[in-house]
């Protein structure tokens, strides 16, 4: 027996527990910064999204008629385009937000 083996024994007990509580007190801040990350990360997407639905609304809301039968074919041909880009793009930016949504509230938020 070392003669300040209880004494050692204490202090390692001591320090294990310190320990515990810095790692305990890490996981936490670890994860407030994580879910700011994701909140942050939303907000972001968010208004980058509400920009392009308000960028798209311009061209779906354009009046233009066309002039003649090329020009209404030439128009109607960008309108499709315009179409599908917005569809699928529109549908997988919305996905996106919506994953990071249902992320954040199964997170606690």
């Amino acid at each position: 027996d070392h003669p300040e083996g209880e004494e050692i024994i204490r202090r390692q007990a001591e320090v294990d527990k310190k320990y515990a509580g810095l790692r305990d007190l890490a996981d936490k801040r670890r994860h407030k910064l994580q879910d700011m990350c994701h909140l942050f990360q939303l907000k972001h997407e968010v208004e980058d999204l509400e920009q392009w639905i308000t960028e798209k609304d311009v061209i779906a809301s354009c009046q233009e008629k066309g002039q003649d039968l090329d020009h209404v074919t030439l128009l109607r041909e960008k309108f499709r385009d315009f179409s599908r880009e917005t569809g699928a793009v529109g549908q997988e930016r919305i996905d996106n937000v919506n994953i990071l949504i249902e992320e954040l509230i199964d997170g606690g938020h």
